[in-house]
């Protein structure tokens, strides 16, 4: 175990942290996710936060989480980011005059059993972020308080994932009709494989979740498909629930132990190598002035 955990840091699949503990890349958070036990199907995000905050001074130090300047109206603003730990999610943050915008950084996995859960987990996390912050400033040269709650200046999203539109559009139609918009983006991520249907509407994603998790009870699609106007979608409906399932699942179910664990770890540590061979192998055949030899 002790070499496997040693090649996934130098692929960045995880990296030391904080007292001991290791932190999880997205890209491995994504694929273990379901291991431990029930998750939500959805994806909240586009959490943000404000702080009132009063800044004496701040300092560049690496240690407090400085990553650069940022040029905005009416002057250069600090960023920083709070790297993600444990159940933690990474945290940017900008510094403004008199206050600090705090927000999860894009393409964090935020767990939770459900949707109710997972968005305070993310609210929880952000807190957590920006204490710790303040605490480094502090200890390496700033002097700063920060207000102790936040308040929320982000519209939040909830999306639910799978590999068409039409699946999609099947499940949420017959849960809250045609709510929502369907996009790509989870290709911003680096997932060209599915389409996500989002809205900004909490109360609407918990219907949608809701029904998929009634989908998944052999009683309630029987007594569904004595409705006349749900049988004629039924095949189309089973399809978009199967695949959200999947996807939020991150594939087929897992035994929920160590083993599988490892299992995962080793299974992606091998594709990012065959990545990696492959540049090498395309960059040897080349000739000069990259044409190929």
């Amino acid at each position: 175990m002790g070499r496997i955990v040693q090649e996934a840091e130098a692929l960045g699949l995880v990296k030391r942290g904080r007292e001991g503990m290791w932190a999880l890349s997205p890209l491995l958070k994504s694929r273990v996710r379901r291991a431990g036990g029930e998750q939500t199907y959805c994806r909240p995000h586009n959490f943000g936060m404000k702080f009132d905050c009063v800044a004496s001074s701040l300092t560049r130090d690496t240690r407090a989480g400085f990553v650069g300047l940022v040029r905005m109206t009416g002057g250069e603003r600090w960023k920083f980011e709070m790297p993600g730990e444990g159940h933690t999610p990474a945290v940017l943050i900008l510094h403004h005059p008199g206050t600090i915008q705090a927000w999860v950084r894009k393409g964090e996995i935020v767990e939770g059993r459900n949707i109710p859960e997972t968005r305070a987990a993310a609210e929880a996390g952000i807190h957590t972020q920006v204490a710790i912050w303040a605490a480094r400033q502090n200890t390496y040269g700033g002097k700063v308080e920060v207000a102790a709650k936040g308040r929320l200046f982000t519209k939040p999203e909830f999306g639910f994932k799978a590999p068409a539109e039409g699946m999609l559009r099947a499940v949420v139609g017959m849960a809250v009709g045609p709510e929502g918009h369907v996009d790509g983006s989870p290709a911003e991520l680096g997932d060209h494989e599915h389409l996500e249907w989002e809205t900004t509407s909490q109360p609407v994603a918990e219907v949608v979740e809701q029904t998929l998790h009634a989908m998944a009870n052999p009683a309630v699609v029987a007594a569904l498909k004595t409705m006349p106007e749900v049988m004629k979608k039924m095949d189309e409906i089973q399809k978009g629930v199967d695949a959200v399932h999947l996807v939020a699942n991150g594939g087929p179910p897992l035994q929920r132990e160590v083993s599988a664990l490892t299992f995962i770890v080793a299974e992606l540590m091998a594709e990012l190598k065959g990545l990696k061979r492959g540049k090498g192998t395309r960059r040897a055949t080349r000739g000069r002035g990259g044409a190929p030899a």
